[in-house]
């Protein structure tokens, strides 16, 4: 079949204005609009019309695609004019093949619709326009406007300037000789794109695959999918690299099953924009899954009132990126880069999971007001993640857990207002080892799970005034092991149900409990057993606190462990802020913020269960060390008396005898001069039972001769003047003798003299100072070991 050549001649009269009469009448885009003639040859007239700088209007006549194609062919070799072959209201039959042709002039086809698919595969166009005739910043086109494609194959093309498909409707699942087995809509694979990818209004449908398939393309304008753009199948920009911005305000996208978009390991110049259309303020969504593996913004990412769904996961993932960490992923980022700002904000809400595992955000992250819902499942997944700024959730209501651990961030970690619900593994917030250069901050937060984190490394302040959390029979508040630059604020009007978790931690600031109220709640019903002592409303065993703690708290039920803790100062109100159930065995004060009192602490001390001598032990030292010695000393007495009181240790007969004993002599030897006065008690009365009459004439001595002398002289010779025979026995002095008889390690030499006689009656005199001998031993022992402080241990 020989090819007809194309007549290029002949043209119609032309007017004064340079058009046949009749033929010209409107406007498109701002040019003038030429009818289409049924009579002549549609390439003529497409031609003509390009050299007159017009736009054919056809009419609703039905153009061949084949006639498309010549016109195009002619473009190609200079027949056009500079503005480019501009056809409006056509009717394209058959399939427009342009595969490979080089159009150096704009192709444009407004308000056109094609019965077959349009194939622009390695064509080499100008700039590529497929609308309804709106103009910018108009959300509809023209009345009775319809611009309709079925199907775009344009593998490989390379547009030097705009791709305009505004309010088009493609509808499509093609095949390309690249891919037999997925199928889209529109297929721009490895395009090249010179200046802006223009969508604004359009729905490309897809009944079974992807609605827009750039992957690896390359764009060097922005991408506006915006005011009213619908994809019903996956946009996927894999691993493309767009050198403007990317704008999908009011856009609406879904996908019943995977991704809705796919931006995997994309390169972005500009930013990420998810809004609410202007000025219509429609908001857009995406019901399907948002996947930003490893993409690189170099703007900002921004979503705002905006909502997102996910869609069922893929059977048959694509790539590794579709492996999911979550349920229920309404965006998936992991180790996504972007310089600037990272904001979900507004009246967003996500129904499903937001996944930035490993992620790099530069400028931060906000996420404040944002609603995200994922119950029992991962919400928010920042593992591994480095912030150059602030973490912001202010005001975030969040169903599920947010997971930040070994997190990186440069600033504060700010969830004030947050309302936090129906976590994973009664886990609101997973924050073990996050690293955060700023502060903590939980005011007036709401959280029904656990708020975790166990070796967390905080620069600043951790505030949580006016916080609420509440987990019955688990932890509310664990900084377990964590380091915390600044105060540590539970004050304020914070309750927690459940227990803070304090233990090892190291807190430079101060612990700030005023004002807080701390409940341990049983467990429920339902469990097979119930514990026989209440649980920890606070653990701070082994913590240190460098700034002290300042008490004021409330604690209607459970106990509290400042066990092995260490701090500077106590600010406490002892006879009302501690719980019965209180652990201080080896926690250590240096001072009372208030002047101490030793009773107050003493009743204080015996109020606390279990009973630990190191409590008393150290309070008193603090006393002692403040210049209260008497206090200190009258603190340690009672607590022998208590542990007496209470058995705390188990004692025979003997050793409860010798404790009594200790005690109303001695005070355990915090008393040494009551020994003393005892001694001189003893020495008293033996002096007075010497002194009687009866008494005296029993005592007896004898000298190397074996003479035998009473109190009065030689036995049986009676001489006052001569008591001592001359100097031959000591003379008798009965103070003396109770001083020899009484104190041990006095040797006057007059026991060693004399002594009662038994044929007299003197037996019972006998047993009397030999008890007293023994008294006085104890009493000196006793004296000696107080005076020495050896009996205090």
């Amino acid at each position: 079949m020989t090819k007809r050549p194309l007549d290029l001649d002949g043209c119609l009269p032309e007017t004064a204005h340079g058009g046949s009469a009749g033929d010209v009448g409107g406007s498109v885009d701002g040019l003038a609009v030429q009818k289409l003639r049924s009579y002549r040859s549609f390439v003529r007239q497409a031609l003509q019309a390009s050299r007159r700088g017009r736009v054919l209007d056809c009419r609703k006549r039905r153009v061949p695609a084949d006639d498309v194609r010549r016109s195009c062919l002619a473009a190609g070799r200079g027949a056009a004019g500079p503005l480019g072959l501009r056809l409006s209201n056509a009717t394209v039959v058959g399939s427009a093949d342009l595969r490979a042709l080089r159009i150096p002039v704009p192709l444009s086809f407004v308000n056109c619709i094609f019965t077959d698919p349009l194939l622009l595969e390695d064509a080499d166009l100008h700039s590529l326009e497929i609308s309804d005739g709106r103009l910018p910043g108009e959300l509809t086109g023209p009345p009775e406007a319809a611009s309709f494609l079925p199907g775009l194959r344009a593998d490989g093309v390379r547009v030097a300037h705009d791709l305009v498909l505004t309010g088009t409707t493609i509808r499509a699942d093609l095949h390309t000789p690249a891919s037999r087995i997925r199928t889209a809509a529109v297929w721009l694979v490895d395009a090249e794109i010179g200046g802006r990818l223009l969508a604004a209004g359009t729905r490309i449908l897809s009944a079974e695959g992807q609605a827009l398939q750039c992957s690896r393309a390359r764009i060097q304008g922005e991408v506006r999918l915006v005011n009213g753009f619908e994809a019903v199948g996956t946009v996927r920009f894999l691993a493309a690299r767009l050198a403007g911005y990317l704008d999908l305000s009011g856009a609406q996208l879904q996908c019943d099953q995977g991704a809705a978009l796919d931006l995997n390991e994309a390169e972005i110049g500009g930013s990420v924009f998810l809004l609410d259309a202007v000025p219509s303020r429609a908001r857009a969504a995406v019901r399907g899954r948002i996947e930003m593996g490893r993409t690189v913004v170099r703007g900002q990412l921004l979503i705002r009132n905006s909502d997102l769904e996910p869609s069922a996961p893929e059977r048959n993932p694509e790539t590794s990126l579709s492996e999911l960490t979550s349920a229920r992923p309404a965006l998936l980022a992991p180790h996504l880069v972007i310089h600037g700002r990272c904001a979900i904000q507004g009246a967003t809400f996500i129904e499903g999971g937001v996944v930035l595992q490993g992620a790099e955000l530069r400028s931060g992250a906000l996420f404040g007001g944002v609603t995200i819902r994922n119950p029992g499942e991962i919400a928010l997944d920042l593992t591994n993640a480095t912030l150059a700024a602030d973490l912001q959730l202010a005001g975030a209501s969040i169903q599920g857990t947010v997971r930040l651990p070994n997190a990186r961030v440069a600033g504060a970690v700010t969830l004030s207002g947050g309302d936090l619900r129906d976590p994973a593994d009664r886990t609101n917030i997973d924050a073990a080892g996050l690293r955060a250069e700023g502060d903590l901050d939980l005011r007036q937060t709401y959280a029904a799970g656990r708020l975790d984190f166990r070796g967390a490394m905080i620069s600043g302040f951790t505030h949580a005034e006016g916080a609420v959390l509440v987990n019955a029979d688990g932890e509310t508040l664990s900084l377990r092991r964590a380091q915390v630059g600044g105060d540590v604020r539970l004050c304020d009007g914070f309750r927690s149900t459940g227990t803070v978790v304090l233990a090892h931690a190291v807190i430079a600031g101060q612990l700030n409990c005023d004002g807080a109220v701390l409940t341990w709640q049983p467990p429920t019903p339902d469990k097979d057993e119930t514990p026989d002592q209440p649980g920890l409303a606070l653990d701070a065993e082994s913590a240190t606190i460098s700034g002290g703690i300042r008490l004021g708290w409330i604690v209607p039920n459970g106990g509290v462990d400042l066990s092995q803790a260490t701090t500077t100062y106590l600010a406490d109100r002892p006879t009302t802020d501690w719980p019965t159930h209180t652990r201080l065995g080896g926690f250590r004060y240096e001072r009372f913020a208030h002047v101490p009192d030793a009773r107050t602490r003493i009743l204080w001390l015996a109020g606390l269960r279990p009973h630990d001598p190191r409590s008393w032990e150290q309070a008193a030292s603090v006393l002692r060390a403040g210049g209260d010695h008497a206090g200190a000393d009258e603190i340690l007495i009672a607590q022998r008396r208590y542990a007496r009181k209470i058995r705390a240790l188990p004692q025979t007969t003997m050793q409860r005898t010798a404790d009594i004993i200790q005690d109303v002599t001695v005070r355990y030897g915090f008393r040494p001069q009551r020994a003393l006065a005892l001694l001189l008690l003893l020495i008293a009365l033996v002096t007075a039972s010497l002194s009687i009459p009866a008494a005296v004439s029993t005592m007896r001595a004898t000298d190397q001769d074996a003479v035998v002398f009473a109190t009065s002289g030689v036995a049986g010779r009676p001489s006052p003047e001569d008591r001592c025979g001359g100097g031959r026995v000591r003379c008798f002095n009965p103070f003396f003798y109770a001083v020899d008889t009484v104190v041990p390690i006095i040797d006057l030499k007059q026991r060693a003299t004399w002594y009662p006689s038994s044929d007299r009656g003197g037996s019972y005199l006998e047993w009397w100072l030999n008890v007293c001998t023994i008294l006085g031993w104890i009493a000196s022992t006793i004296f000696a070991l107080s005076f020495t402080r050896l009996g205090r241990t």
